[in-house]
C-alpha cells in the first residue's frame, strides 16, 4: 500500500477523534487541504524524498503598533523548545502573512500520533493568530516579561 493511501486511512481515522470539518485530497501532489475547525484551515503535504509530513496554516497578519515585539517573539519561538519538535513560523514577506508549520516524520506516524498533532497545531495555530490579530490586550504586549508569558501559554511547545 502506498504511503498516500495509508494516510487517507490515518486521516480518515484521526479525523473522527480530533473531528476535522472537511478534507480534500489532492492524491497527484500528495497534498490534503484540512478545516480543523471553522477558524483553522490546515494544508498537509507529503514530502516523499524526506519522509516527512509538513502541516502549514496562515495564523494572519502583524499590523499592530507592537509589530516588532510580535516578530521578536517569533524569532525567540523559531528558536526554542517549539522548533526541536517541527514547529515554526515564517513570514511571506516584511508585511505579510504569518504561516505556522509543523513537520513530522511519516515513518512514525498512527492514528494516535496524527490525532495529537492535528489537535495540538491546531490549538498553537488559534494561539498564535490571537497574538498576530491583536486580540491580546496591547496592555499585555508592553509587559516586560511578555515573551515568557506568551511563550509559555498557548504557543508553547
Amino acid at each position: 500500500m502506498k504511503f498516500d493511501e495509508r494516510f487517507n486511512e490515518l486521516l480518515d481515522e484521526a479525523g473522527r477523534i480530533v473531528d476535522i470539518l472537511v478534507m480534500d485530497e489532492y492524491p497527484d501532489e500528495h497534498f490534503w487541504h484540512l478545516a480543523l475547525d471553522r477558524d483553522t484551515l490546515v494544508f498537509a503535504e507529503i514530502d516523499e524524498k524526506r519522509g516527512v509530513l509538513m502541516l502549514s496554516c496562515d495564523v494572519g497578519t502583524v499590523s499592530q503598533p507592537e509589530q516588532g515585539r510580535i516578530y521578536e517573539l517569533f524569532l525567540r519561538y523559531n528558536h526554542g523548545p517549539a522548533a526541536q519538535y517541527g514547529t515554526y513560523l515564517s513570514l511571506a514577506s516584511a508585511a505579510g502573512p504569518v504561516w505556522l508549520w509543523c513537520e513530522s516524520s511519516v515513518a512514525t506516524l498512527d492514528r494516535t500520533s496524527l490525532a495529537d498533532l492535528l489537535a495540538t497545531f491546531r490549538r498553537k495555530a488559534g494561539g498564535w493568530k490571537k497574538i498576530v490579530d491583536g486580540s491580546w490586550s496591547p496592555d499585555v504586549l508592553r509587559r516586560p516579561d511578555f515573551m515568557e508569558l506568551a511563550s509559555g501559554s498557548v504557543i508553547r511547545a
